[in-house]
């Protein structure tokens, strides 16, 4: 939750989502917007899906995302090789691409029925990326006037 819910403010202040959820508390400096909407969202889901379907559709999601960071630290690695570096990372390429291979594997033992479920989500994501976050996205604002995000 703690994750979601700091994904959700920074795609929201990068303007994939609406401003209003990038709102921090004035004295705690946190997203307590997107903190309440997650927490009420979280318990509905524990409230009314066994758990094991919430585990799964949690674990498909936890696990592509790695996916998805384990291949950009291996393209940016090379297609960026003087960005500035935050961690070292011994064993490159070799980590990720583990990183990746185990992640996929694991994904491989997840019910059928999950992926429709995340395909599902995935699909409601990029509907929303396509009619709200792409010309509204900072990249997009950056390029100027044009709307085409490079």
């Amino acid at each position: 939750m703690l994750g979601v819910t700091r994904v959700w403010f920074s795609m929201s202040r990068d303007g994939l989502l609406p401003g209003w959820f990038a709102k921090v508390h004035p004295v705690r400096r946190v997203p307590t917007r997107v903190t309440w909407i997650v927490g009420v969202g979280s318990a509905l889901i524990a409230g009314f899906l066994p758990i094991r379907q919430a585990a799964e559709l949690t674990n498909i999601g936890i696990l592509l995302a790695f996916v998805v960071v384990c291949v950009a630290v291996i393209v940016l690695r090379y297609r960026r090789p003087d960005a500035p570096r935050t961690f070292r990372l011994p064993g490159m390429p070799v980590v990720p691409a583990i990183g990746v291979i185990f992640s996929i594997w694991l994904i491989t033992f997840l019910d059928p029925v999950t992926w429709l479920r995340f395909g599902a989500w995935f699909l409601l994501g990029a509907v929303v990326y396509a009619l709200y976050g792409y010309r509204r996205s900072a990249l997009a604002r950056r390029d100027g006037d044009s709307g085409t995000p490079r």
